[in-house]
């Protein structure tokens, strides 16, 4: 993954069509957008030529179609590939924004909360970025989209009064903010420096119940890393819901977490699962044969970012699961 970081048209891809939330600005300190007519046609070159591949592929294999028709009707008129579906609405109202005179950080007022940016970050993009969370990546639901396949939650697997919630991946926890006075507990799980600063001015207010963890989550325990069994080793029983967009490595995480979730009573997850072809039968096999119900959040993406897309390219968006005590 690290060479097609590295590429000029992921990044450019990023920025100029308002693409999925989970790496929008976590390498932006190494890596600079450049904002000219030659990235433009660039960045309208590979998404043409991703349509055609997509499109192409479809009409030579006709009895295929009927899985995907609304998104193939979509994608050939629109230029909404990762999402591929109708927008609804936008943000009723204005978005309230501007920059802490005492950080220097922007902020977007979200639910009467201030959700911090990095320095990094002027106000437009600050806005821009939040808008794409809520209107087109439809994280919190909302129905800003004809489907919501980026969205975490469902009427049966949702953040619930009292749950210690697990944001793994959270780069700037937009989703912990949202259910920030129900909780009884939050473990934002963000190893990029980028983000600390933004993260912990948003949570001030919430020290007591919120603990950033600078650290990747992983299957061993190092200076860098923490298994979720170590992470979790002084919780007591209650219930868990564990939000995890870690680029791919969703599938390493729940495989060497099962027994520790096994074990434990009420735990629900949400786990993405767009990054990969294979990524969401294999983790709905692993967690339904350790007694997980699971479900797929509505609708498909498409995910150019994480290697070279191979048929059927459209991917379900986020796994959900459960197991009650």
């Amino acid at each position: 993954m690290a060479n097609i970081r590295n590429s000029r048209i992921f990044w450019l891809i990023k920025n100029i069509c308002c693409l999925v939330r989970c790496d929008i600005y976590k390498e932006i300190e190494t890596l600079k957008y450049k904002q000219d007519n030659f990235v433009d046609n660039d960045a309208r070159v590979y998404m043409n030529h991703l349509r055609r591949n997509i499109l192409g592929y479809y009409m030579v294999n006709p009895e295929l179609q009927d899985q995907y028709r609304n998104e193939l009707n979509h994608i050939k008129t629109s230029d909404d590939l990762i999402f591929p579906y109708k927008k609804n609405k936008s943000i009723a109202g204005p978005i309230v924004a501007e920059t802490d005179l005492e950080t220097g950080m922007p902020y977007v007022v979200h639910n009467g909360k201030r959700l911090y940016f990095p320095m990094q970050m002027n106000l437009k993009n600050a806005i821009a970025t939040y808008r794409d969370f809520i209107e087109n990546e439809c994280i919190l639901g909302g129905g800003y989209r004809e489907k919501e396949p980026h969205k975490y939650e469902s009427e049966q697997i949702k953040v619930e009064d009292g749950d210690v919630l697990l944001d793994i991946g959270c780069a700037e926890a937009l989703f912990t903010l949202e259910h920030i006075e129900k909780i009884k507990k939050a473990y934002l799980i963000e190893s990029n420096p980028y983000w600390a600063d933004a993260l912990s001015a948003t949570f001030k207010p919430y020290a007591d119940k919120v603990t950033i963890v600078r650290k990747y989550i992983s299957d061993k325990d190092s200076d860098n890393s923490i298994t979720l069994e170590t992470l979790l080793q002084n919780e007591d029983s209650g219930h868990l819901f564990i939000k995890m967009d870690i680029e791919g490595y969703e599938h390493l995480v729940l495989k060497a977490s099962m027994k520790f979730l096994s074990d434990r009573k009420n735990v629900k997850i949400a786990c993405c699962t767009y990054h990969r072809n294979s990524d969401f039968d294999e983790m709905s096999a692993l967690l339904a044969s350790n007694g997980f119900r699971t479900e797929a959040s509505d609708g498909y993406m498409i995910f150019p970012f994480g290697g070279e897309l191979q048929p059927p390219y459209f991917r379900k968006g986020v796994l959900r699961a459960e197991k009650k005590s």
